[in-house]
């Protein structure tokens, strides 16, 4: 490779200069070293037998994919995969040559095979089902002389290769991973995966902040940033719909009636296991490699500080952990995936709405618009959090408060029909100041009264840096349905945004984005999981014992005991994991043609 070559890569011109003909001497044909083969040999050792029962039963029960079938390096982001990663074709061959890992792959391959009438999510599950493909794809490239390989990409894919081990295996041009002390070659790898990762996720380039501009949402070098999400709902803030749940739906009632049959030690654990289970980095690893660009993180305050009721001295702010370090965790999980990240207030202190169940909104309490207390609290939050990330590229945005509802002229309860809407602006602008104190990067989002629809009133941008977000459901995907917020961005000159929707058919998914991203405009999807719901990316199979406790709320048949009921609620915590979860590749596809594909056999 010449300095030309690794210039396009992304390496330094000065650094391309020097090593260019070095790399091509040193590195082009080099295979595993004899350490990193005897840690597979090591890994395999202990549970080889185990693996070899489980696929010649037909389903995969243990934790080894990594090293039984490797995939290429920088597909995975955990020490075990980056361990285990195989970096070019050349490393693949000789892991084929070795004495003991060739014939294992071989065999396990073979074992696959023989497994009858099973699909691949149901012998290995998800996500290691993608793993498999990217394994098969990996070998195939690497051996195209051995027909096994091919075989299992036949017979589970379709015959479909993994795109992005292709696109990472064209870029490496044999790249040498296990180099003791950092050299080019190791700073090389890293800037090829980095570019095969650019490629595939639209609009994820890191190079400044989002901001506004010409009525485009653009990144540091003015590159116009398409977002495309899936909104975390369900994890700070649970709704009573996503576990179907159709009576009283607001968290804190859920919360109250679990405790009511457990006690309130077993329902603090399972609203612990929640917020551990419901989305980890599997989570934002998968959304990445399936094409999403973005997150909107739903955030409850109760998180993050006490409500009003419950503070020592009233009009001060006790900050609590548990909200911050969630959000930090989700940050960390964006950044590695080169994805974006946007929080939204969700639920507001006091609720910001007659809705109730999306704000999780007490009735018998003040709301947010009863409340200056409330309101102090809210601004406060935000500031808090423009201090703690003020420094985050990976940090899209602040969505300042979610679908406010509420009436401040006595017409429709929800706000459709107010004509001025000024305690939302009024309070916007206040947030804004707040913000600005410690943060003068990002983006703020702000949405209308009506469930995020109705700008009537509005006075103006007193931002320059200011996004206009709509939320879209069930109504028709076409150019009139979407006038009325694009004449508002013609109007103000600022970017409009879909900040939620969903819901619906496939088709009726495939429809509005194509509608929308005609109109440069991003989005974010709702929700990324529910419980038995095919309409979002991941399915959480819901306990035989939790339909009990479902069926004693909703329609009152008989109140199962306290055994029943946590054992109901700590599998369904369980269930919540990624991996135990039904990956809906269809609901990718209708809002992604171009991200992940599927299987012909799924089709």
């Amino acid at each position: 490779m010449n300095a030309k070559g690794l210039v396009r890569l992304g390496v330094p011109p000065g650094e391309a200069s020097r090593r260019g003909m070095e790399f091509n001497a040193k590195y082009i044909l080099k295979g595993l070293d004899k350490a990193k083969l005897a840690e597979f040999v090591t890994a395999q050792d202990a549970v080889y037998d185990n693996v070899r029962r489980e696929l010649a039963a037909g389903r995969k029960e243990t934790h080894w994919i990594w090293f039984i079938f490797p995939q290429m390096a920088g597909l995975g982001f955990s020490s075990t995969s980056r361990k285990f990663g195989i970096a070019s074709k050349a490393e693949a061959r000789s892991y084929l040559g070795h004495s003991v890992l060739g014939p294992r792959l071989r065999e396990c391959t073979q074992l696959m095979l023989s497994v009858p009438n099973r699909s691949i999510g149901s012998i290995l599950g998800h996500p290691d089902d993608l793993k498999f493909r990217s394994s098969m794809t990996l070998f195939a490239a690497a051996a195209p002389e051995e027909p096994l390989f091919k075989a299992a990409l036949e017979k589970f894919f379709g015959g479909e290769h993994d795109p992005l081990t292709i696109r990472m295996l064209q870029a490496s041009n044999s790249r040498h991973r296990r180099t003791a002390h950092g050299t080019m070659i190791k700073k090389l790898s890293v800037w090829m995966v980095a570019l095969a990762f650019l490629r595939v996720i639209a609009g994820a380039q890191s190079a400044g902040f989002l901001h506004a501009q010409d009525q485009r949402i653009v990144d540091g070098q003015g590159r116009e940033v398409l977002l495309r999400g899936m909104g975390l709902g369900g994890w700070m803030l649970q709704e009573g719909y996503m576990l179907g749940i159709s009576k009283e739906g607001t968290q804190h009632s859920i919360r109250s009636r679990i405790a009511g049959l457990v006690g309130r030690e077993d329902c603090n654990k399972f609203y612990q296991l929640w917020l551990q289970n419901h989305t980890t980095r599997a989570d934002v690893d998968l959304l990445a490699k399936s094409g999403f660009n973005s997150v909107r993180l739903p955030m409850h305050y109760n998180l993050f500080t006490l409500p009003i009721e419950e503070e020592p001295v009233k009009g001060q702010d006790t900050w609590l952990t548990t909200g911050f370090t969630l959000t930090d965790n989700l940050l960390s999980w964006c950044k590695a995936n080169r994805m974006y990240l946007i929080l939204d207030l969700h639920a507001a202190p006091g609720g910001q709405g007659k809705d109730a169940n999306i704000s999780d909104s007490d009735p018998a309490k003040p709301s947010l618009w009863e409340s200056g207390l409330n309101r102090q609290k809210a601004i406060a939050l935000w500031r808090k959090l423009a201090a703690r990330y003020v420094n985050e590229t990976w940090l899209g945005g602040y969505d300042l408060l979610n679908e406010p509802n509420w009436t401040f002229e006595g017409k429709d309860k929800n706000g459709k029909e107010d004509s001025s809407n000024k305690p939302l602006w009024d309070l916007y602008q206040a947030i804004t100041k707040a913000i600005r104190e410690a943060d003068t990067n990002h983006l703020l989002i702000i949405e209308g009264n009506g469930w995020g629809n109705n700008y009537n009133g509005f006075p103006g941008p007193w931002e320059s840096n200011l996004v206009f977000s709509f939320h879209k459901y069930w109504n028709p995907n076409t150019q009139e349905a979407i006038a009325r917020f694009i004449a508002l961005r013609d109007r103000f000159h600022l970017p409009i945004w879909l900040g939620e929707s969903g819901e619906n058919s496939n088709q009726w998914f495939r429809d509005c984005v194509a509608l929308v991203e005609k109109n440069h405009i991003g989005w974010a999807w709702w929700p990324h999981k529910k419980v038995a719901s095919g309409s979002c990316i991941l399915t959480v199979k819901r306990p035989e014992d939790f339909k009990k406790l479902v069926d004693y709320w909703n329609r009152g048949t008989e109140r199962p005991s306290r055994e029943i009921a946590a054992k109901a609620l700590f599998e369904l915590a369980e269930n919540l994991e990624a991996g135990n979860c039904r990956f809906n590749t269809n609901v990718v596809q209708a809002l992604i043609p171009s991200g992940l594909p599927i299987p012909l056999s799924a089709r």
